[in-house]
């Protein structure tokens, strides 16, 4: 029996197989701008605002970047014809533009902006530890003699930290992946969503007296985000029998309402209406969404050179005006963006099929 969400359509299968079908190259570049968003706006944030404090664009598009990388991602993991070839594809897509972002920074900005002479900069142990990001393990914050007096203090690109967090989600899919058992899979990863989703709902709650202490063992973004980045691998397995039609519009609306402006729906209840929305409009033929909808990937780029940016424009323009940083953020960043897909992103794609073609 197939899902019918409001009627019958087509499956999301069909939409995930054509990329003249989707819109999510859309959908993660609006993403990355909510992240832009949340760091140029701060606490005069409009969707915190809106939400009377509950829920923060930043948050909001996280949460879509890691909701449709559970989607996508699974997806890949299950066309590719070997794990050493997912693997692959996943160094390629993550790395090479990380790379380039931290090295850009720390041997580029970095020697351009810093308080201190280039001789002690390069040898200062702060600056060695930042080039270790590269490997997305652990992310360092700072240079030396690099931001030091910023109004948003002195971290170089904070945003990296979730990349750290992707590789562990995609090892746990890996891992996952030898589970053969499709219904043991699938009750594996409901189970997962239940557990962390209860976690997520205490760490936002007030903790009472003789509850027991378990901040220091779950992390709320932790948390929060592998829920999304389960239930995106929960629509991949059932993306045969999810049904899309036009009729989900008459859910969308109401539910964009709700996720911003009810409390309850910003927090837990997104975990419910941000997977259809999401799905609709990265599946939607209407006109207008088409249009927009850019053919290079720009979110990643966006995503990764916005925040260095938005501290060189803080720092030497010493604008107050958030909607003229935001702005100028969203346009000194678009070229690096572009750089980043064209020079960077796509050119290491190239060579995804260039390792474990033999099926394991």
């Amino acid at each position: 029996m197939k899902w019918t969400w409001l009627n019958k359509g087509q499956p999301l299968s069909d939409h995930l197989r054509d990329r003249r079908q989707n819109n999510f190259n859309l959908i993660r570049l609006a993403a990355a701008l909510l992240v832009v968003m949340a760091h140029c706006y701060g606490n005069d944030d409009p969707i915190f605002k809106l939400s009377s404090g509950y829920l923060r664009a930043g948050t909001l598009g996280i949460r879509i970047f890691f909701f449709l990388s559970g989607l996508l991602v699974s997806r890949s993991l299950d066309q590719s014809p070997s794990r050493l070839n997912f693997v692959w594809k996943r160094v390629l897509r993550l790395y090479p533009a990380a790379i380039v972002a931290v090295v850009l920074c720390a041997c580029v900005m970095g020697p351009l902006v810093t308080s201190l002479d280039l001789y002690t900069y390069f040898r200062h142990p702060l600056f060695y530890q930042y080039l270790r990001t590269c490997l997305l393990v652990r992310v360092y914050y700072e240079l030396p003699g690099v931001f030091g007096q910023s109004p948003l203090g002195p971290a170089i690109n904070p945003s990296l930290w979730t990349l750290s967090l992707e590789l562990k989600l995609y090892a746990g899919l890996m891992l996952a992946g030898y589970i053969k058992n499709r219904k043991i899979q699938t009750a594996l990863i409901v189970s997962l969503i239940v557990l962390l989703a209860s976690a997520s709902w205490y760490l936002y709650s007030v903790q009472s007296p003789g509850m027991i202490d378990f901040r220091k063992h779950f992390r709320l973004p932790y948390c929060d985000l592998s829920v999304f980045f389960l239930l995106g691998m929960l629509c991949n397995r059932f993306s045969k029998h999810i049904m899309i039609s036009d009729r989900w519009l008459l859910l969308v609306l109401p539910a964009c309402y709700l996720l911003i402006a009810v409390p309850f729906f910003c927090r837990i209840g997104s975990l419910i209406l941000l997977p259809p929305v999401l799905l609709y409009l990265a599946t939607s033929r209407l006109p207008w969404i088409t249009k927009l909808t850019p053919r290079p990937d720009l979110s990643y780029g966006m995503y990764i050179f916005a925040f260095p940016m938005e501290q060189l424009i803080i720092n030497n323009l010493h604008l107050k005006s958030p909607t003229t940083v935001f702005f100028l953020d969203i346009l000194f960043s678009l070229p690096f963006a572009l750089g980043s897909w064209y020079w960077v992103e796509s050119k290491a794609l190239q060579w995804k099929n260039k390792v474990g073609q033999k099926h394991v």
